[in-house]
């Protein structure tokens, strides 16, 4: 998904015990994204692929995209580790 302002993105079940989050943000500001209400460190908007991974039990799960400033994004979700 992509886009230029914060969002929460659909909702999805990983099929393995923990998922990957792929993101890169352009422009001024910060990108900060939150999973199941926990809230992940703020990254600059500089346009480097980042990626973070997150341990989970399995079910559904939200992944909501935050931004300070004036910025585009991409995010993707991929099932396993890093």
């Amino acid at each position: 998904m992509s886009g230029e302002a914060g969002t929460d993105l659909p909702v999805f079940t990983p099929t393995q015990p923990s998922h990957t989050v792929h993101f890169a943000c352009s422009g001024t500001g910060d990108i900060s994204l939150e999973v199941e209400g926990e809230q992940w460190v703020s990254h600059p908007c500089d346009g480097v692929e980042n990626a973070a991974q997150r341990i989970t039990e399995k079910g559904p799960q939200v992944v909501s995209v935050k931004l300070s400033g004036s910025a585009t994004w991409k995010v993707a979700v991929a099932d396993g580790p890093l």
